[in-house]
């Protein structure tokens, strides 16, 4: 993947004594051809690209919140919503 070694794949966060994951937004045209099939490989998640759980520029805004840290854009899962 182009960058891994400069920019975090995640981001830890505290917000007061809470600790918030943030995972950087993967791009099929950053990872690299599978050696097998040479379909996208995304080395975090070790799966390609098309079965990867990392959040991708197309991710559901329902589901992931976005936001940017280090001139990269990241997403974490929306907090649960508690039904009243």
């Amino acid at each position: 993947m182009k960058n891994e070694s400069q920019v975090p794949h995640r981001h830890i966060v505290m917000d007061g004594d809470q600790a918030i994951e943030w995972r950087a937004v993967v791009f099929a045209d950053e990872c690299r051809p599978c050696d097998m099939c040479g379909e996208p490989y995304c080395d975090f998640c070790e799966e390609h690209y098309a079965d990867c759980e990392c959040p991708g520029p197309h991710s559901d805004e329902d589901e992931w919140e976005f936001d940017s840290f280090f001139g990269r854009e990241y997403a974490r899962p929306k907090p649960e919503q508690e039904e009243n």
